[in-house]
């Protein structure tokens, strides 16, 4: 399997990149203007050691969504999903077609 094609990365790669090296959360922020006084976040983050942005780079160019951004703090560029219509549209679907297949399957 050619982990890329056309600069495209295979939709199983992704997935198992997911798996090894992606977080799924959920934050919660107290913020006094909202009617509960919170704001719930919720993210698909990929971390990777500062040589491997290019690969970040290739993830966010083939799903057409997220940010990347440097942390200084651990040397890693992380690739990130909070954006709730790319999760909906975009994330959901990949993870429900090319499902997990580690534990971050039960917590997806």
């Amino acid at each position: 399997m050619k982990m890329i094609k056309n600069n495209k990365i295979h939709p199983w790669t992704i997935t198992g990149l997911i798996d090894a090296e992606g977080s799924l959360g959920i934050n919660l922020a107290k913020n006094t203007k909202s009617k509960s006084n919170y704001i719930i976040t919720l993210f698909l983050e990929i971390g990777l050691n500062i040589r491997d942005k290019a690969l970040l780079e290739r993830i966010q160019a083939t799903l057409g969504v997220g940010n990347i951004y440097y942390k200084p703090s651990d040397r890693t560029y992380r690739w990130k999903v909070s954006n709730i219509n790319q999760l909906s549209n975009v994330i959901i679907p990949h993870l429900t077609k090319y499902h997990l297949l580690t534990q971050k399957r039960a917590d997806f």
